[in-house]
């Protein structure tokens, strides 16, 4: 364990950036939202709709649309703004929990994100570790005009990139089966 976090400092450490950075403009953006923004997401937030989110055909496309364009060389890029994007979106689904159910909401959707998205998070840094690597790849192909010296790493990097869209749906198929059971458990913190 010690050696993959020495080997990824700089990798982890800019993934923490780009948590920190969104997250904290979420918190901002929400405290400049009007008092009517707040109250109708509050309203969608007590209808339990937005628990109960299939993520499996969500993630298929956008990571297999994610792995087709990183040969183009705008994955790399893509994968990175769509995790600021999910970070942004824990800060807020944190400030609009914390707005409608004060620190028992918090602590609900604390529990709910760990559940939901640590192991996702874990997966999807190893895929754009992947993805950058084939960017690079073919960067080198094209613009340097770099032989392949090594056709293996190429498609050992796309093989392995299949493998993690495939162990991210069925961990989706698995919290699609189980979130239900785990949501009803932890309900009463935000009733």
């Amino acid at each position: 364990m010690k050696k993959i976090l020495k080997n990824n400092k700089q990798f982890i450490t800019f993934l923490l950036v780009l948590f920190i950075v969104p997250f904290a403009l979420s918190i901002i953006y929400f405290s400049f939202l009007t008092d009517e923004v707040k109250e109708s997401i509050q309203i969608s937030l007590k209808s339990n709709s937005i628990y109960n989110y299939n993520k499996i055909i969500n993630d298929l496309i956008i990571m297999s649309v994610l792995l087709i364009t990183s040969f183009f060389i705008i994955g790399s890029p893509l994968s990175i703004i769509y995790l600021v994007y999910d970070f942004f979106s824990i800060g807020f689904l944190l400030m609009i929990h914390n707005y409608t159910y004060g620190i028992s909401g918090i602590v609900f959707i604390l529990i709910y994100i760990f559940l939901n998205k640590f192991i996702f998070y874990v997966l999807y840094s190893i895929f754009i570790k992947r993805l950058i690597k084939i960017s690079i790849l073919v960067f080198k192909k094209i613009a340097i005009k770099q032989e392949f010296t090594n056709n293996n790493r190429l498609v050992s990097n796309f093989t392995s990139s299949l493998y993690l869209i495939l162990i991210v749906l069925i961990y989706n198929v698995l919290l699609y089966i189980l979130n239900p059971f785990v949501l009803n458990k932890l309900a009463y913190l935000i009733k």
